[in-house]
């Protein structure tokens, strides 16, 4: 499952990231939910409103799991879950609020669990007073997924320290994390060859759709 940013559209997500390509070429299941503007004008998914977490939007989200897994037959222990921005931080909310769902989880500049309740919480640890680690610690959730963390390092939307402290709070919980902070990455996503260069996909600093595929055991 992946999941988009602000402003963005499943289906550009899909496009522009590579993602559809991939999926496409090594017969995998991909999963997209879209925002809608009834919750959020920009097409932000509420990472940042723990009821939507827990029973709007994220139980929407998982309901959608459960549907495209049994219609088609897959293995609800193979769930892979990967977002930009906004996507980012719902995946790791989701990961808070319904553990053992998903088997693993690669986020790309994105806001960790426990650092906001409300927007004004939310664009705080956006601009950089994101909670310290151990604090961060108490929100991953019991027997952690694997961790791939992505997130550039010129990064001036979501501030690298999320991923810094984010990398050091799932160590402390005792999950494993491999982490690629980017210099010269802003926000955005760096795309191969599958993906499509524009607003937030930029080629030249590395592949992630791919290395997050195979993270996940994909290809």
């Amino acid at each position: 499952m992946a999941l988009h940013g602000c402003t963005q559209t499943a289906a550009l997500y899909a496009r522009a990231s590579g993602w559809q390509a991939l999926a496409a070429r090594h017969d995998f299941a991909l999963l997209l939910p879209e925002q809608t503007k009834r919750n959020n004008q920009s097409l932000c998914f509420s990472w940042f409103d723990p009821n939507a977490v827990r029973h709007g939007e994220g139980a929407a989200i998982l309901r959608m799991v459960d549907t495209v897994s049994a219609a088609h037959g897959l293995d609800p222990s193979r769930c892979y879950i990967t977002g930009l921005s906004a996507g980012a931080a719902m995946l790791l909310a989701l990961l808070e609020a319904h553990p053992g769902r998903f088997a693993a989880a690669a986020p790309l500049a994105g806001v960790p669990a426990g650092a906001a309740l409300d927007v004004a919480s939310g664009l705080n640890a956006m601009a950089g007073g994101v909670p310290a680690a151990a604090q961060l610690a108490r929100h991953v959730p019991q027997s952690p997924p694997p961790l791939s963390l992505w997130h550039g390092l010129a990064d001036d939307r979501v501030h690298p320290r999320n991923a810094e402290h984010l990398a050091i709070a799932w160590a402390l919980a005792g999950g494993t994390v491999e982490s690629h902070l980017i210099p010269g990455l802003g926000h955005a996503q760096p795309i191969g060859p599958d993906g499509t260069p524009g607003q937030h996909f930029v080629r030249g600093l590395g592949d992630s759709t791919s290395e997050i595929a195979h993270f996940f055991g994909l290809h």
